[in-house]
Order: C-alpha cells, then sequence, then structure tokens
C-alpha cells in the first residue's frame, strides 16, 4: 500500500531557485534549520526547503532519546519534525508520523551502537542537494517490530526471521511547490494475504480546533493564538472520523469494504495524502493536494 502525504505551507517568498536537501551540521545549523516555537531538529537531520517552505525530518538512525524535546514522545525517528513557510517561519507541529512509529530503543546496549550526530551527519549521502526536485528515502522498517530491516539483516543467522510486513517512506519537494509529499508503501513480501490498519498521525501539542472537511478527505488543526493551521488531504478514501483526538490525532483511511484493508501476497498498494501549514482558507486542487495558509478553519 502507498501513501502520498503531502505537506503544505503557502505565501511564497523569492528566496531559492531550486529545492534543497541539507544535512544539518554544527556549522550550517544556525542558518538552516526552521524556526518556530516548536522547532526541533537537531545536528544529524535533514532539511529539505525551497524559495517557499522549509521542513525537517529527523534521522531515523539517531537515539531518539538523545534530546529532552524527543524522549517524551513516541519516536519520532524518520518523521517530519518542522514544517513552515520561509518568509514567517512560525513551526507548531510537533511531529508528523506518515505511518506507525519506528521502534524507540531506551539505549544502546554497547558503545560501539552509539551514534554520535557530529560524525553522522558528515557520511555518504549526506552531501548538500540542489536540484529541481530532491527525495529523501528513508530506511525501510518491519510494521510488527518497528525495527529497520537494515538491523534485521544484520543479526546473526540463528536469530533472523523469515520476511515479513514492512514500510517504506519517501519525502520528496520540488521547486517552487507549497507542499512536502511524503509517499509511503506498505510491503507484503509473504505468501499470504496480510490484514493491516493505514495509520499515520499528526501531533501538535498548543490547544487547538480541528474538524473534518471536503467530504472527509481534509483533516486540519488550527491554533487562534499563533494564527497556523495543519491539514492532512487524503487522494485515496476518505479519513475515517472515528479516534481523532489531540494532542497526536490518529488517522485512519476508511476502507471500501467491511473487510477493511489487505494487501495480497506478495505486493503493495498506494495512497496519497497531503498535510498543510497555513493562514489563509484551506482549498483543494482538485486532484491530490490541498494548498492553503488559513486565518482560520474552513467553515
Amino acid at each position: 500500500m502507498i501513501g502520498r502525504i503531502v505537506l503544505l505551507v503557502l505565501w511564497a517568498a523569492e528566496m531559492a531557485a531550486a529545492a534543497e536537501r541539507i544535512t544539518l551540521t554544527p556549522e550550517n545549523w544556525a542558518d538552516n534549520v526552521p524556526r518556530g516555537k516548536e522547532s526541533d531538529a537537531i545536528i544529524g537531520d535533514t532539511v529539505l526547503r525551497n524559495d517557499r517552505i522549509v521542513c525537517a525530518i529527523a534521522d531515523p538512525r539517531l537515539m531518539s532519546g538523545r534530546s529532552a524535546s524527543r524522549w517524551a514522545i513516541p519516536n519520532v525517528a524518520g518523521a517530519v519534525l518542522d514544517l513552515t513557510r520561509r518568509d514567517d517561519p512560525r513551526d507548531l507541529l510537533t511531529a508528523f508520523y506518515p505511518a506507525r512509529p519506528r521502534f524507540k530503543p531506551d539505549a544502546p546496549n554497547y558503545q560501539h551502537e552509539f551514534i554520535e550526530e557530529t560524525e553522522s551527519c558528515r557520511g555518504p549521502g549526506r552531501e548538500p542537494v540542489h536540484a529541481p526536485r530532491v527525495t529523501l528515502d528513508m530506511p525501510p522498517y518491519e510494521i510488527e517490530s518497528g525495527i529497520r530491516l537494515e538491523e534485521l539483516e544484520a543479526r546473526p543467522p540463528h536469530l533472523r526471521t523469515s520476511p515479513r510486513p514492512f514500510i517504506e517512506v519517501r519525502y520528496a519537494l520540488e521547486d517552487g511547490w507549497d507542499f512536502l509529499e511524503i509517499e509511503t508503501v506498505y510491503v507484503n513480501p509473504t505468501d499470504h494475504p496480510f490484514p493491516f490498519s493505514p495509520m499515520l498521525s499528526l501531533r501538535v501539542d498548543d490547544p487547538c480546533r480541528s474538524g473534518l472537511d471536503f467530504n472527509d478527505r481534509l483533516f486540519w488543526t488550527y491554533e487562534p493564538w499563533w494564527g497556523a493551521a495543519i491539514g492532512v488531504w487524503s487522494a485515496n478514501p476518505p479519513w475515517s472520523p472515528q479516534g481523532i483526538r489531540p494532542p497526536r490525532h490518529p488517522l485512519t483511511l476508511r476502507p471500501d469494504t467491511a473487510a477493511g484493508w489487505t494487501i495480497p501476497p506478495p505486493g503493495a498498494n498506494p495512497f496519497c495524502f497531503p498535510a498543510d501549514s497555513s493562514r489563509k482558507p484551506l482549498r483543494s486542487s482538485g486532484r491530490r493536494r490541498a494548498l492553503g495558509q488559513p486565518d482560520r478553519p474552513p467553515s
């Protein structure tokens, strides 16, 4: 199952001629980290930005407990931490999980397992990229355990299990886009059908109003004190109104049949969602995206 999530921020500003992918380092952190009350990115995380928006994605290989702001919530590894406009930054996003959270270790078992962010930020593939379109692929992880496949494959043979369903996530940003596109793929490598619930969550810890609009395809939250809103649009089936509650706002897609969601063996299935952070009335482009910067939620 494949899902695209688009995080949007409008009010364009002439700042960059192309999209960029930047790994935060001690030298560039101050110039590139997204700004706002809930800014959470640290050294080693990845920034995607263009002339309109900037966002930060948590490095999935770094411990989530390395900073106090990340220890109090479910594992943010591989999640979107920050999202805001570049001309008027005011990040209020705590975390956006494009699928189930990954496994959260308490601590490394051995010293050599601890990854130092000031070193990992300089590894292969961490060089800055400037292009009309930039992407960031997250390491796949097992649905049941939340553990990365690369970790499972590194285990001794007697500790490995047969392949199980897993999740892949890709982030994409193009020059001129008002949104971050996130593609989530649920893969079933087994020889039997896999029933599951496609779930993601939008965490905003500030008191906010929320609701569903556009035939339940748009879920939005609005924080009136800061005049900011975030929305998630589904270009696939509509959101289920059941169980949506603050601050995590867990979201599930409404299945077409009473049998629910199932991936046949072997296979994968697609979804597409967008999310928006803004201050003008939200609107739909008529395809797969919700664009806008609401001053107030849709009425």
